[in-house]
Formats: C-alpha cells, structure tokens, sequence
C-alpha cells in the first residue's frame, strides 16, 4: 500500500488498510510457531517480498511507458523479459564470486544423487527454470490487470496455501496456531476482496 501510494499515486481507503491487518496477522501466526521457522529465513523473506513489491509497482508504473524498437509499449511479457535479463546480468557475477568455488563439488554430489546424473540434473534445473519463468511470467500479466495490492495479497497466500498443500500432500506436521493463522490470513484475503470491491 505504502509502495503504490508513493511510486503509482494508488490511494486505497482507510477501510482497505483494515482489511489487511488480518491477513498480515494470520501469516504470521502461521509462520512464527512453525516447526521449521528459522529468523534468517524470516528476514530473508521479509526482504524479498520487499524487493518484489518494489518490482511490481515500478513494473506497473513502467508498463505502457517504456517501449521497445518499434516505439510500441512494453507488454508485461516484454516487461517480465526484460526484467530476468537485467536481473541476471546483475546476478550472475554476485553469485559466481560469492559459490563458485563450491560449484563443482556440489555439481558433483548433486549429479551422484540425480537419477540421471548430471544430464539428468541439468534436464531438472532447466525444467524447474522454465516452469519458474513461466509461473512469473503469468504473475506478471496477472499485475497489469489487476491493482498492486491485490497482486501482493494474492502473493501473500500463497505461502499460506503452499504450507496448506504440503500439509496434505506430503504430511507437513502443522501447529494449532499455524492453522489458525491460516484460516485467519484466508478470511483476511476474502474480507480484502469485499472491501475493495465494496
């Protein structure tokens, strides 16, 4: 809300900021108590998610603007595009100085566990790569139609909901207070919806 109302000029109303509260409530409480719950993974995600809302609403703001050779507006593919390449330009170095060294021998260890070996390996992290761009590339078409808030709420439950599915799925032990921060962060979400469409 802060990010829209600062960089896109979206001002959402004072009922739309309530609304939110349980939402941010029930996924902490679904999160904190956790088994698995680790602090470094909690700010590392913090930071993410503020790094992807600060993509998403410049993004937004970018798109229709920006335009490519033929002068035509960049389109939330073209955008998504553009934006994997800068990000791997600034990436790729950052990553190779900081777990380079470790490549080979962890290629190694990896490809001895794959099926495959390291076709196989690869065959997996191209794959992955692939859906992974493809999921994103959605998310971002999903982002020039809808407003940025709805676009991070929905991508705040879907953590709730991966934690969710792997409860059923795969027998994800889970805390009372996890599933009632879930419950709390769904009806969060439903609340969200009627509000801003009320």
């Amino acid at each position: 809300c802060v990010l829209s109302a600062t960089v896109l000029g979206q001002t959402v109303s004072r009922r739309v900021w309530l609304s939110l509260a349980p939402i941010v409530l029930g996924v902490a409480l679904a999160t904190v108590k956790e088994l698995s719950f680790s602090w470094m993974a909690l700010i590392g995600a913090a930071v993410s998610d503020l790094a992807m809302a600060f993509r998403n609403v410049l993004s937004k703001k970018s798109m229709g603007v920006l335009t490519d050779v033929n002068g035509d507006g960049l389109r939330a593919q073209d955008m998504f595009g553009l934006l994997t390449c800068i990000s791997t330009v600034v990436a790729l170095p950052v990553a190779l100085l900081a777990e380079g060294r470790a490549l080979p021998a962890q290629w190694s260890i990896a490809a001895a566990a794959s099926s495959g070996g390291s076709t196989g390996l690869a065959a997996q992290i191209g794959l992955a790569g692939l859906l992974f761009y493809s999921y994103s590339e959605v998310a971002m078409q999903a982002l020039s139609n809808v407003h940025s808030i709805t676009h991070a709420v929905g991508n705040t439950l879907r953590r709730v909901v991966i934690m969710i599915a792997s409860m059923i799925f795969f027998g994800t032990p889970m805390t009372p207070l996890g599933a009632a921060g879930s419950a709390i962060a769904i009806g969060g979400s439903y609340l969200y919806v009627m509000t801003k469409h009320a």
